[in-house]
C-alpha cells in the first residue's frame, strides 16, 4: 500500500485553506461583507414547506383531525414562520449594483477555485449580492455635506478613527458624527433660522408697502419650506407644519407693516 504525500492537502484541506485565506483577505481588506442571496433556494425552502402544509391540511380534513400530529404541525409552521423571515431578511438587505455583483463574483471564483470545480450542474456564484447592514448613523443632508467638504481629522471622532484608522486614512467617509460636525450643523440651523424670520422683518419694515411686503414674505416661505425639506431632510408632514407656521409668521409680518404704512 502507497503511502500518500502529506505534503499535498486532500480536496477537503484544500477547500478549507481557500476558505481561511478568503476571509482573511476580507477582514483584512474589506469593511463591509457581502453574502449571496440565493433567491432560489430560498423560494425553493418555501414552497417545499407550503407544499408539506397543504399535505398536511388535506389530512385533516380527510379524517377530521383525528390522526393529526400536533407537535409535527406545529414544527411545520415553526419552520414556515422562520422560512419567510429568512427570505424577507435578506430582501431588507442592500443590494449591490451591476457592476459591484461581477466583481463580487469574479473575487468568488478565484478564491474557491475547487468549489468551481466541483459544481457540475450550477454556477456556485450566480444570485443576487447583497452588503450586510453596517452602523452608518442616519443624518440628514446638512450633515452629509460638512462630513464631505469639511476635513477628516474633523469629521471623524477620536473613538472612530481610533477604531476606523485604516478607513481613515483611505478617506472613507465616517460612520458616525463628530462633535464639530453636530455643532456646526446645529449653530448653521440657529443662524439660518434666526435669518429667515429677521432678514425678511427688516425688509418690510423698511420702506413699507404692501406689495413688497406680500413678495417678500412669499419668497421667503419658499425658501424656508425649501430648506428645511432638502437641508434637514424632513418628513412630508414636517415640512408642510413647519411651512405652514412660519407662512403664518410671516403674515402677521404683512399685516403689521401694512397697518403701519396705512396710519
Amino acid at each position: 500500500m502507497e503511502n500518500r504525500d502529506i505534503s499535498q492537502p486532500n480536496g477537503h484541506e484544500r477547500t478549507d485553506v481557500e476558505l481561511f485565506r478568503y476571509v482573511a483577505a476580507s477582514l483584512d481588506q474589506e469593511e463591509i461583507f457581502h453574502v449571496l442571496g440565493f433567491e432560489f433556494l430560498q423560494r425553493y425552502n418555501l414552497a417545499r414547506i407550503q407544499n408539506k402544509l397543504a399535505k398536511i391540511r388535506e389530512s385533516i380534513h380527510a379524517d377530521l383531525g383525528q390522526s393529526c400530529d400536533e407537535k409535527s404541525l406545529n414544527d411545520v409552521l415553526n419552520e414556515y414562520s422562520q422560512a419567510i423571515r429568512n427570505y424577507d431578511l435578506f430582501r431588507e438587505l442592500k443590494p449591490l449594483g451591476e457592476a459591484r455583483t461581477e466583481e463580487r463574483k469574479a473575487l468568488l471564483r478565484t478564491s474557491f477555485p475547487s468549489l468551481m470545480s466541483q459544481c457540475r450542474w450550477t454556477k456556485p456564484f450566480e444570485s443576487h449580492y447583497y452588503a450586510l447592514n453596517d452602523s452608518k448613523a442616519k443624518v440628514d443632508n446638512l450633515r452629509k455635506a460638512l462630513r464631505h467638504f469639511l476635513p477628516r481629522h474633523l469629521t471623524y471622532s477620536r473613538a472612530e478613527r481610533a477604531r476606523r484608522s485604516r478607513e481613515f486614512e483611505q478617506g472613507e467617509p465616517p460612520h458616525e458624527i463628530s462633535v464639530v460636525v453636530d455643532r456646526l450643523s446645529r449653530l448653521i440651523v440657529a443662524l439660518g433660522g434666526g435669518a429667515f424670520l429677521i432678514v425678511p422683518m427688516l425688509i418690510m419694515a423698511i420702506n413699507p408697502n404692501q406689495t413688497k411686503s406680500l413678495a417678500t414674505a412669499s419668497v421667503g416661505t419658499l425658501l424656508f419650506s425649501c430648506a428645511i425639506s432638502l437641508g434637514l431632510s424632513s418628513s412630508n408632514n414636517e415640512t408642510m407644519v413647519s411651512t405652514a407656521t412660519y407662512a403664518a409668521v410671516m403674515v402677521v409680518f404683512v399685516g403689521i407693516t401694512t397697518t403701519n404704512n396705512s396710519t
